[in-house]
């Protein structure tokens, strides 16, 4: 299932969202970058650096579906981008809802 990646107002990325964990409720997967990411990707790449991952704590994520559902998450939106990877950006939120799980798988 096909989504777009928001900081803010800006679409940072593209994913093809996938089921990671069924019991978790946990869908992620790699993100094709967007030109509007270069405005993030040097603080996302220090923070990924430091902690491993660029949580909702220090960006305010969105993930969007095509058909506009808003995908929120209940424990919240993780990207990772680290520099000496600079062609695996990965995105996974937690807790989503059980009808976005439903949709995803079929």
């Amino acid at each position: 299932m096909i989504a777009l990646i928001y900081i803010e107002h800006d679409i940072i990325g593209k994913i093809d969202l996938q089921l990671i964990n069924k019991s978790d409720r946990v869908v992620g997967g790699k993100m094709i970058p967007t030109p509007g990411y270069e405005k993030y990707k040097i603080k996302i790449q220090e923070i990924s650096s430091d902690k491993i991952v660029a949580d909702d704590d220090d960006f305010p994520f969105r993930i969007m579906l095509e058909d506009s559902t808003l995908v929120d998450p209940e424990r919240g939106i993780n990207l990772t981008d680290m520099i000496d990877s600079p062609n695996d950006i990965y995105i996974e939120a937690y807790g989503v809802s059980k009808e976005i799980v439903r949709r995803i798988r079929s």
